[in-house]
């Protein structure tokens, strides 16, 4: 099967708390890791509900990962 990005929600955006990521297909990822605009990872989860409480404010880089899927999404913490 065919696996399209967007196919992949995450809300809301910009966040202020908590961000969630869902997916049309019921894809599920193990890892969601985000980094800031110069690739220094600033927070990891295993959940598809990320606390971004801590984050300060600015636009971050979301990378999910699968056993065979990576993917990369923007986000914006307020």
């Amino acid at each position: 099967a065919t696996f399209l990005s967007n196919q992949v929600i995450m809300f809301p955006n910009p966040v202020k708390n908590v961000l969630t990521v869902t997916s049309a297909d019921n894809v599920s990822f193990d890892t969601y890791t985000i980094f800031d605009l110069v690739g220094k990872k600033v927070l990891e989860s295993n959940s598809n509900v990320i606390n971004g409480e801590a984050l300060s404010k600015g636009i971050y880089l979301l990378e999910m990962k699968s056993d065979t899927l990576k993917l990369a999404r923007k986000f914006v913490k307020e």
